[in-house]
This record gives C-alpha cells, structure tokens and sequence, in this order.
C-alpha cells in the first residue's frame, strides 16, 4: 500500500490530486474510501467515525448488493435506520444521480456506496 502522502485517493480525499490536464487541485466530496479485503465486523464503526448518526442510504448494483450490500446494510442496521436502494444497472452518467437522487428519503445523513 501507498504512504499516505503518495497515495492517489488519500491525495483526492484531502485535495491534493493535480488534475492531469490542468494541474487545478481537484477534491472528491467523499469523506472516505475504504478498500480491504474484508470490512466484516467493522462496518458500523467506520461509519459512525465519520461522526455520522441517524439515517444513511446503502446504494448498490443487484451483484453488489448481494455480495456486500445486504451484509453491510444489516451490519448497520442495528446503529442506524438504513435505506437500501439498489439501482438495477446504474452507469456513471447525469440519469443514474437523477434517479438516485430522487430515490433518497429525506432527513437521509449519508449515502454509502458499495
């Protein structure tokens, strides 16, 4: 693993990230990113270190969802009201955040993607 200083998505999450093209320091609205080979056991308390209570959504693809979204969303369920949406074939374009979006309940603190 990177150090931190030379890790590319520490660098984003922190703003430090030079966009290639124009050298403008580019900065990701996510507060973490988080890649291990297992979160089992940790779910809940990752996000409730990022001081995060109440309602949070849980969004996935159908796969996803069955392999990490349901256990995830149970995990969390017992410290937060959690909303699962699951976008049947999301695509990183402006119609998926539309629906996504609208798909949100209100008062929603978070929104954790799988």
């Amino acid at each position: 693993m990177p150090a931190p200083d030379d890790d590319p998505i520490a660098r984003l999450l922190d703003g430090r990230y030079p966009d290639p093209e124009t050298g403008e320091l580019l900065r990701a609205e996510s507060r973490a990113v988080v890649i291990e080979d297992s979160l089992e056991g940790s779910e809940a308390e990752r996000v409730a270190a990022l001081g995060l209570e109440g309602r949070v959504a849980v969004v996935s693809d159908p796969t996803t969802h069955a392999a990490l979204g349901a256990p995830v969303e149970r995990a969390l369920a017992g410290r937060f009201q959690v909303q699962s949406i699951v976008l049947p074939e999301p695509h990183p374009d402006a119609d998926t955040v539309s629906r996504l979006i609208a798909a949100v309940e209100p008062r929603t603190d978070a929104i954790i993607a799988v």
